[in-house]
């Protein structure tokens, strides 16, 4: 993975002390693996503990800790959030935003008083309006957000937004398309991918899904996010909003037929709960500001995404 990253941003991060929150999870876990081969001086801490791993346990609802857990830090990584389905999100919708609201705004004053130089904070497609279907930064506080979640991570991003304007930062957002890979939470009750890919693992050879299949989302391998928010974090947006994802839209039912090229089993789409809808980041001030565009095909990334399942005992 070295060979990702320019010698000018290698230099910049090797040595440095970073702070990577929500290090369990599978986007924060990703973010350590690369920042640890570049060489950084990594704290990863999340509110669960991982066997073997030398986590730092902190729940970051309490700001006392968030201060003290910034201090002296060079570089912080706020990747920490809470992800669920459309459903659960609806249905325990305080569940979601009241502590995604608490974590963000601890964290991010915390990095503001104590003066972190660098810090990237990881927002979602979720803060673009409802029913918008082009994407684009221009438009990043226009409209209502699609979910609870999305007003959560919307109210953190204008908040670096406003520290960069009133102090000067260059302090970097990124908003995140639908994220898959190895560390998802493979569960039925969760997102489509890994969802699905937890009802094959437990042997489930007739599968029905719901609605059409025909909304199209845009997906990124949780690899690549990580490098574009290392890459986001070294360059800073001066709190502008960047999208990371793969610009491109895959209908639910391409999806499903590409995970059926490797895996043999029977699916229907019963029609059910699901009008047609289209979200697909623009990522042209990625490619612009940061150098960066996704690496890895969603035909490879859901293969990868597969063997690593495979091998976990328990289903990951």
């Amino acid at each position: 993975m070295m060979q990702r990253f320019s010698d000018e941003l290698l230099a910049s991060l090797k040595g440095k002390r970073c702070l990577v929150t929500g290090a369990a999870g599978m986007v924060g876990r990703h973010v350590v693996e690369l920042l640890s081969e570049i060489g950084a001086d990594v704290t990863p801490t999340d509110m669960r503990s991982v066997v073997g791993s030398t986590m730092l346990v902190a729940d970051l609802r309490y700001f006392d800790l968030c201060e003290r857990m910034t201090e002296g830090m060079d570089c912080v990584f706020h990747v920490a959030g809470l992800k669920g389905s459309a459903k659960d999100t609806s249905e325990h919708a305080s569940r979601y935003f009241v502590p995604m609201l608490q974590m963000d705004t601890n964290i991010l004053e915390a990095c503001h008083l104590n003066k972190v130089p660098q810090v990237v904070f990881t927002s979602s497609i979720g803060a673009y309006a409802v029913g918008a279907t082009a994407l684009m930064e221009f438009d990043a506080f226009n409209g209502q957000p699609m979910d609870i979640p999305g007003w959560a991570k919307r109210m953190g991003d204008l908040q670096i937004s406003l520290y960069c304007k009133e102090y000067g930062y260059n302090w970097a957002v990124v908003r995140l398309a639908h994220i898959y890979g190895p560390w998802d939470k493979f569960t039925e009750d969760a997102m489509f991918i890994p969802s699905l890919l937890a009802r094959l693992k437990r042997g489930d050879k007739q599968i029905e899904l719901l609605g059409t299949g025909t909304s199209e989302r845009d997906f990124l391998y949780a690899e690549d996010t990580a490098e574009g928010i290392i890459r986001a974090l070294i360059k800073g947006t001066k709190g502008d909003v960047v999208n990371l994802g793969s610009g491109k839209g895959f209908s639910i039912r391409k999806v499903a037929g590409i995970v059926n090229s490797f895996i043999p089993f029977h699916y229907r789409f019963n029609g059910l709960g699901q009008s047609y809808s289209h979200r697909v980041l623009d990522i042209h001030r990625a490619k612009k500001r940061l150098g960066w565009k996704p690496r890895t095909s969603l035909e490879d990334g859901l293969r990868r995404t597969w063997e690593w399942l495979k091998a976990q005992e328990g289903g990951g």
